[in-house]
């Protein structure tokens, strides 16, 4: 994987020169996506309207051939290995094995072991107790998503949160995928030659400096996109206050967390709203399973995730803007409960019963159209 911009020289880290691209004494192949990888790597399911190019010095990205709309399918892969854990031995087992496998490491990173930090490569060395594969060993630990080593996925470069302007998807993500593929979309419109940018740390709503600790450790880059730079100075402390409210829906510590923010497109704001809906959700879903439910506490839980939801709602618009694909799950959900609301003939505040039904019509067209 490439880094989206490398922090500042040191012996210890990767300079911006040293991206995934490879090192700059090293032959790098770019065109169409679908033509970077020699046969042997097997074609992907999906190619879509991008191509491989130089990055401003510093390695290879994926670039939009066209003018791209939020939900456009950008690419459909499935993993050359396929292992969560231990990929780094796995794949390069594989990798001595299987032809396809060996073929997509040599064009991945690090070409070299120059081109991996100090401190990356003396871990690889200790782990193999053999310098010739640790840099097979090190391909395979900074090229691997959850679900496994991806050659043409582990060309799009990173961006933290809402920097990024696709999503990837796999069948572990809730959205009804059944089979084995990855998939890229665009998450919102970008531009013919605009680079396209996948976040690798989920969630992506985490305090700043945990999260570039962990992109270190993982990928071998300091994270220094514009979500970074933006960081604010409270906000582990934030953060772990916010975490502690996951499983009570009536916690006010959501909203106090979200002031201390100052912020409302910050990736925490989100982050809290998220978990604060989820966890009304929940608690309505749960209630409202029962045989034979108080009236007045499922009224009140309904409230509570409708203002929640909206909350939530408003906050992923000013942080992602109103074409984001991430918005469509929440507008569904928010759907979802103005409709049992109107089914349980529950008191909706500041809405009459065909004024609910609009907006559940709006929420629904809204959640389709991306």
């Amino acid at each position: 994987m490439e880094l989206f911009e490398g922090g500042e020289d040191d012996e210890e880290e990767p300079s911006s020169n040293s991206s995934a691209g490879g090192s700059d004494r090293a032959e790098r192949r770019c065109g169409p996506l679908e033509a970077v990888f020699p046969a042997t790597v097997g074609a992907a399911a999906y190619v879509g309207p991008v191509v491989v190019s130089e990055r401003r010095g510093a390695g290879r990205g994926v670039f939009a051939r066209r003018a791209l709309e939020a939900g456009c399918l950008v690419l459909a892969e499935a993993p050359l290995v396929r292992c969560a854990k231990g990929v780094e031995a796995a794949g390069a087992r594989a990798a001595k094995r299987r032809p396809d496998v060996a073929a997509a490491v040599e064009a991945l990173h690090p070409i070299e072991l120059a081109d991996a930090s100090a401190a990356a490569v003396t871990k690889a060395e200790r782990a193999c107790g053999d310098r010739r594969d640790a840099r097979l060993w090190l391909a395979m630990r900074f090229n691997a998503f959850d679900s496994g080593v991806f050659a043409r996925l582990s060309l799009f470069n990173h961006a933290c949160g809402f920097s990024a302007n696709c999503v990837r998807l796999d069948a572990a993500s809730g959205f009804g995928i059944a089979d084995d593929l990855t998939r890229v979309f665009v998450c919102r419109r970008v531009e013919a030659g605009d680079e396209l940018l996948l976040g690798y740390e989920q969630p992506c709503e985490s305090a700043t400096e945990p999260r570039r600790r962990r992109l270190l450790e993982r990928f071998d880059f300091r994270c220094d996109c514009p979500t970074c730079r933006r960081a604010h100075p409270d906000e582990t402390r934030v953060e772990a206050d916010i975490l502690e409210t996951r499983g009570e829906p009536w916690d006010p510590r959501v909203d106090d967390a979200v002031a201390r923010l100052g912020d409302p497109a910050a990736p925490l704001v989100v982050r809290a709203r998220r978990l604060a809906f989820n966890a009304a959700l929940a608690a309505l879903a749960a209630l409202s399973h029962e045989p034979d439910p108080d009236r007045a506490d499922l009224a009140r839980l309904a409230d509570l995730a409708l203002r929640r939801g909206r909350r939530f709602l408003d906050a992923q618009t000013d942080a992602l803007g109103p074409d984001h694909v991430d918005l469509a799950p929440t507008a569904r959900a928010l759907a979802d409960v103005l409709a049992l609301a109107l089914a349980r003939r529950l008191p909706i505040p500041d809405a009459a019963a065909d004024q609910a039904a609009a907006e559940i019509s709006r929420l629904r067209a809204r959640a389709d159209a991306l």
